[in-house]
């Protein structure tokens, strides 16, 4: 009877690990370098890890809901995270030196099933492994799903779906409060901040064109 169950409960426990099961990028082209929003869907409960490639010449990524450090092999992350609801999401950010226009290379480590890139509108792409979904209606914003594992894709023009706010004029003494509000650390990063909000506009696109497929 031992010899049943132990097996059994082996194989239960390694279905239940997270996995990736969709992984979405923004990119977004400035002309003299590029800002890059990944979002990774995870389905499954449980600790579980992934490796990314990252530009060799990128900023060090930020990571939220999960922890990325560098591996011994140039460009190449571990990204760790640990899920406590079936389907929950990890968001990673990073900048790269990327004169306009430029060729971008590079290539998905893991098994999701689906991996789509999204460009700003006023960005030109041109990759045979990209099928294009469309424009979401409210950006603009190209969509396309990526055929393969590897991607070379040819980018030029500039855009970016990260609203810029109007520059606050700066009180003068006798106007300004006499206390502070203290924000939480996640509020002195501005980066941080504009990056979360394009993670939320691609889980938008997506959500958008699964609704337009349904119908």
């Amino acid at each position: 009877m031992i010899r049943i169950i132990l097996p059994l409960f082996v194989c239960l426990s390694v279905m239940a690990q997270p996995k990736v099961s969709q992984h979405m990028m923004l990119f977004e082209p400035t002309g003299i370098e590029l800002n890059v929003s990944e979002t990774l869907i995870i389905e499954g409960t449980g600790k579980g890890k992934v490796q990314l490639a990252i530009p060799a010449d990128a900023e060090t990524p930020v990571a939220r809901n999960g922890e990325i450090k560098k591996t011994g092999r140039p460009g190449i992350y571990e990204l760790s995270f640990e899920s406590n609801e079936p389907e929950s999401r990890v968001d990673v950010m990073w900048t790269a030196p990327f004169i306009l226009p430029e060729t971008l290379s590079g290539r998905i480590l893991h098994t999701a099933s689906l991996v789509r890139m999204v460009f700003p509108s006023g960005v030109k792409v041109n990759a045979p492994m990209l099928e294009s979904n469309g424009v979401e209606p409210n950006t603009q914003a190209e969509i396309y799903t990526l055929h393969g594992t590897t991607y070379k894709i040819e980018i030029d023009g500039a855009g970016s779906l990260r609203r810029q706010a109007p520059a606050a004029t700066p009180p003068s003494e006798e106007e300004a409060p006499s206390f502070e509000i203290v924000l939480p650390r996640l509020y002195k990063q501005a980066y941080w901040i504009v990056g979360l909000i394009s993670g939320l506009l691609i889980i938008g696109f997506i959500l958008n064109y699964r609704a337009s497929v349904k119908r």
